[in-house]
């Protein structure tokens, strides 16, 4: 689901930086993602942490993919503030 949005947004930009369309409000979305972010890794860390010292591994497992979502994330920070 990732990759095929990242390729829609792509081609949305590439679309509308051929026709000129200037993006609205990249700004404020970019503060938006770049802050929730951490918040959301802090969040996992911590699931992370309570599952192990619980033996959950329902917990752990939520908090596993936290380095992938991260950098998916900045990523985005990324691109939005080179549209900016």
């Amino acid at each position: 689901m990732i990759i095929v949005a990242a390729i829609w947004i792509l081609i949305e930009a590439i679309e509308k930086w051929i026709i000129g369309i200037a993006p609205r409000s990249s700004r404020i979305r970019c503060a938006a993602v770049a802050w929730s972010r951490p918040v959301e890794c802090l969040a996992r860390l911590v699931s992370a942490q309570f599952g192990k010292r619980s033996h959950s591994l329902i917990l752990e497992a939520n908090g596993t993919p936290v380095l992938t979502d991260s950098a998916t994330s900045f990523g985005v920070v990324a691109g939005l503030g080179l549209v900016s």
